[in-house]
């Protein structure tokens, strides 16, 4: 499943260079992380982390843009007294429908993301334990939201949005399923190239 998920990211990008007509912005981004698991005998609390990252859109139509995007992100989760560390660099794509036509543009956005596992840290009071062996080497899954995009002029957008992550990778090597779970809160800039 996730080699399906990296390539209809791949074929997706791939895809839209064909279109002679598409206006490429890229951008920087970043923002706050609300991660949690779900799954079997999962009983944790949200941990709040960071994610930034880079991103390209590739404007197909004046209502319609692909993106793709790397970012460090943080996830895991938290008990009363602990908390786990996760660490990815994901890509993500999301496909955005975007309403109106004045400066200021509301967006619905879908897609799927890769993460791979950078690293990870169980923290039980002042003692931290590496767990890196504990956890799969990479996390897929599906992206929902929606935002707004602020027209800065001269092709230039400061946006806002608040996605869902679902995770439908088991991210546990351990038994049981485990699965990311992450809403996050991004703005972001972006600077069109033509």
């Amino acid at each position: 499943m996730k080699y399906l998920i990296l390539s209809l990211c791949f074929a997706t990008v791939s895809l839209t260079f064909g279109y002679a007509q598409s206006t490429i912005s890229v951008g920087l981004k970043g923002g706050l992380n609300f991660a949690n698991f779900a799954g079997d005998n999962v009983n944790t609390d949200s941990r709040t982390g960071i994610n930034f990252g880079a991103f390209g859109t590739y404007s197909v139509k004046e209502t319609f843009g692909i993106t793709a995007e790397i970012n460090y992100a943080q996830k895991g989760a938290k008990t009363s007294n602990s908390k786990l560390n996760i660490n990815y660099l994901e890509i993500p794509v999301h496909f955005s429908y975007f309403f109106g036509k004045g400066k200021v543009r509301p967006k619905l956005m879908v897609g799927p993301y890769l993460g791979f596992l950078m690293n990870s840290e169980l923290q039980v009071g002042n003692t931290k334990v590496n767990t890196k062996d504990i956890y799969s080497n990479t996390d897929f899954g599906l992206n929902l939201g929606g935002g707004l995009h602020y027209s800065l002029g001269d092709a230039k957008w400061l946006y806002l949005d608040a996605r869902y992550g679902l995770g439908l990778a088991d991210v546990t090597k351990a038994s049981g399923d485990v699965y990311n779970r992450v809403f996050s809160i991004n703005v972001g800039i972006s600077f069109g190239l033509d």
